[in-house]
């Protein structure tokens, strides 16, 4: 049994509504460039997803 299948998903979006008032510019760049960051290791996600779905369907056509 994988054990990832009993730990609770994380929900999409989860920390993204922080209040930003008490950041400084320095501050707001960085989480800019860490958002960046976590936008492209989402979309290297959906690229190997969308690859292994589409040898899986290669497979049983």
């Amino acid at each position: 049994m994988d054990t990832d299948d009993l730990e609770p998903r994380r929900q999409a979006g989860a920390g993204l509504s922080i209040v930003l008032d008490d950041f400084s510019v320095t501050d707001l760049m960085a989480r800019i460039e860490d958002l960046k960051a976590e936008i492209k290791r989402c979309e290297d996600a959906i690229e190997a997803r969308e690859a292994s779905k589409s040898a899986a369907d290669a497979v049983f056509r």
